[in-house]
């Protein structure tokens, strides 16, 4: 069994769906207009639904846990965009360096780089 994808209600998918697609680079595999889309990226194979309703609260404890090429690139981009960072790269002491953002639902985005090698969860 492999899991593969996740979906979040929120109330506004037009301006999430956006964001994920501008800072993320997500693109859209799958929509019903208006109520659901299916994102997915190209350089892994994480999708990531998104359907019109009524969010869990709070969406802060709903954690998206990407992991990226270069966590302190995208950091620069992100922070150039605009993007509020609630949490700039930092090493973890599970061996990864990790930052955090909120997307415009209020979950928590955790971005990370492995710092020495290959976990069973990378």
């Amino acid at each position: 069994m492999k899991l593969r994808h996740i979906h979040r209600n929120v109330s506004d998918i037009d301006v999430v769906t956006d964001w994920y697609q501008k800072h993320l680079g997500f693109t859209t595999m799958h929509e019903v207009p208006g109520h659901l889309y299916i994102l997915e990226h190209s350089d892994s194979e994480c999708l990531i639904g998104f359907e019109r309703g009524a969010p869990l609260e709070p969406a802060s404890s709903v954690h998206l846990i990407p992991r990226v090429g270069d966590v302190d690139a995208l950091h620069g981009e992100l922070s150039e965009n605009g993007v509020e960072i609630d949490l700039p790269p930092t090493n973890q002491p599970y061996g990864h360096r990790v930052m955090a953002v909120f997307d415009p639902a209020g979950h928590t985005v955790e971005l990370y780089t492995p710092l020495d090698g290959e976990r069973p969860w990378d």
